[in-house]
């Protein structure tokens, strides 16, 4: 371990010799006339981390805190980092053997520019969003493209997040800031009161309002008024009196957010007994009118089944479902003018059964 005191760059070669093995390296020891340090004064947000980089061929370092109040993490490194939190200015000694440099840096910080946008928010299918932002930054653009207003009207089909940016390039902190807001869209849904129906005067009848979407904030509001139970929630109870033949009634459905969606019903009443009637005849030939026979259920509560049958007692036509009728048809095949046999059978809503037969006479 040889030392050595070149005047001047020079290149040592050690030789080995081992049991008749040779082997050689090279070591060379530079010789300058001075080192330097070199650093340049820098920027910095407060609030970040920041790494000093100095450009030195020292081997040591010593570095002095000369203003400000942030602390360096290490002062005997090379690299040493800082968390900012405002201006500060450091000294820095570069040492090697005799050589020594010395530098000064001073690191300028800012804020970060402040930015606000609108608080989350829901709307209605098809309705507009007001979305208002902040921000003391100089320049600043949303998502959308827009950099000319930070005033922003939006009308998205579906759930969408809106982001402004913002930065302020010339200051001590040209980092891009952002906030967002995310309008929320309601789909459209319905409500429905069912098919119209018919009653009999007197009989109570409960109509519900059904939405296509669940939601336990819907409210409801029924009009008019006359003759129900309640206007406010999803089910109303009509007791309609006699003498009035004819009732509307009509519902909107508002959803938390304020979306509304309406239905109606047509209420007929019967200035008679609760009964079933079937008409007497009809012309299915396909014209759009009295093409289908079906039975009218009026007051009636339960309805078990209406059946047809042709003159040689052949089931043609039977269904339990309220609102279906006979086409004319069997097995798809048009069946010819004739007299035909029903039996249709109910229960009215004063739990009093009815059981009716007679005839119907199919027109070609």
């Amino acid at each position: 371990d040889p030392t050595v005191f070149p005047k001047d760059t020079t290149v040592y070669t050690v030789v080995v010799q081992d049991q008749g093995c040779v082997d050689s390296g090279t070591v060379t020891v530079n010789v300058l006339d001075y080192i330097d340090v070199k650093i340049s004064d820098t920027i910095a947000c407060r609030t970040d981390s920041l790494t000093l980089h100095p450009i030195s061929q020292g081997l040591s370092f010593l570095w002095t805190q000369t203003s400000g109040s942030d602390t360096l993490n290490n002062t005997t490194i090379k690299n040493p980092s800082l968390l900012v939190s405002n201006d500060n200015s450091y000294h820095i000694d570069a040492n090697l053997g005799k050589c020594t440099s010395q530098a000064d840096v001073t690191i300028r910080t800012a804020n970060y520019p402040t930015i606000s946008v609108s608080n989350d928010t829901t709307i209605c299918y098809g309705s507009s969003a007001f979305l208002s932002g902040t921000t003391d930054a100089t320049n600043f653009i949303w998502s959308t493209g827009n950099n000319t207003t930070l005033d922003l009207t939006v009308s998205p089909k579906n759930n969408t997040t809106y982001i402004l940016y913002a930065i302020s390039p010339n200051s001590y902190c040209p980092k891009t800031v952002s906030d967002t807001s995310i309008v929320n869209v309601q789909q459209p849904f319905t409500v429905y009161l069912g098919k119209d129906t018919t009653i009999v005067y007197n009989q109570p009848t409960t109509l519900h309002a059904t939405t296509s979407i669940s939601d336990s904030g819907f409210t409801f509001l029924w009009t008019p008024d006359e003759y129900l139970n309640q206007t406010d929630s999803s089910w109303a109870i009509a007791i309609i009196p006699k003498g009035v033949t004819t009732q509307y009634y009509y519902v909107t459905a508002t959803s938390q957010y304020g979306c509304k969606a309406s239905d109606d019903i047509r209420l007929t009443i019967f200035q008679t007994a609760p009964d079933i009637f079937v008409p007497s005849g009809f012309t299915p030939n396909q014209d759009g009118k009295n093409d289908v026979i079906k039975p009218i259920l009026v007051g009636i509560q339960k309805f078990d089944y209406f059946q047809i049958f042709n003159r040689w007692g052949q089931l043609v036509f039977s269904t339990k479902t309220i609102g279906d009728g006979w086409d004319g048809r069997l097995n798809g095949a048009p069946q010819p003018s004739s007299t035909f046999v029903y039996h249709v059978k109910g229960t009215d809503y004063l739990n009093n059964v009815i059981d009716k037969k007679g005839t119907i006479v199919l027109i070609r």
